[in-house]
């Protein structure tokens, strides 16, 4: 696929909350907000039990950087996200309880265990010298499906007599990888090489399964599959 760099996602237009990719800073997002829990000891971080500080876990050396930007970048080149779960865990099968995110702000519910707004950007795609239609929704939605929430409601429940599951439904944090594509997530609009896409408002059990079938063919790598 096509590596797409960090500096690329800098220059497509809305930034919801750039700060979730894993870079050097010390002290991750999630934990300067207070609202979410720490991540391996947040990304390039530092542990800080009862306010000591210890070396981070990983050896900054070790990894690719993305210039001006600080990012850890996995061996394409794309940066590593990283998503922060609520340190309380919701009623996920609740609409908008499992993964929210979005725009107008007073779309998104604080409480959601994850929030796609972290990283919004990345999940958004070019259309030549602006976004694609619905770039806001089609990148909560890219989120959502990836996370196994298929009829993109923002839970983990039946839809369509269909029934929902994820790895991530347990994590403390999430890390991801856009893969060898260079792209987050599934396309939406149909292109050369892509045999299944997302519904980007399924309506029945045909749609659910076609958003299914385009995450498992989408080669984007995290610890929730």
């Amino acid at each position: 696929g096509k590596d797409i760099g960090a500096a690329r996602y800098g220059q497509i237009g809305l930034d919801l909350d750039a700060s979730g990719a894993i870079g050097l800073d010390p002290e991750p997002p999630g934990c300067r907000r207070g609202e979410h829990a720490c991540g391996p000891d947040d990304g390039l971080g530092f542990d800080r039990p009862s306010g000591k500080v210890h070396g981070p876990y990983v050896t900054p050396e070790r990894f690719k950087v993305a210039k001006g930007t600080g990012f850890m970048l996995d061996s394409n080149g794309s940066p590593i996200l990283y998503f922060p779960a609520a340190s309380t865990k919701p009623n996920i099968a609740q609409v908008n309880n499992f993964v929210t995110g979005g725009i107008p702000a007073n779309t998104v519910n604080q409480t959601a265990l994850f929030n796609s707004n972290h990283n919004a950007r990345f999940f958004m795609r070019p259309s030549g010298a602006t976004l694609e239609t619905d770039a806001e929704e089609r990148s909560l939605k890219r989120v959502r499906a990836m996370l196994g929430d298929y009829g993109l409601d923002g839970a983990l429940n039946k839809q369509f007599n269909e029934s929902e599951t994820s790895n991530a439904d347990s994590l403390s944090y999430i890390l991801w990888s856009a893969g060898p594509d260079g792209l987050f997530g599934p396309e939406m609009e149909p292109k050369p090489g892509i045999k299944f896409n997302m519904v980007q408002n399924p309506t029945d059990a045909a749609g659910w399964k076609s958003n299914q079938r385009a995450v498992e063919a989408c080669d984007d790598i995290g610890n929730f599959r």
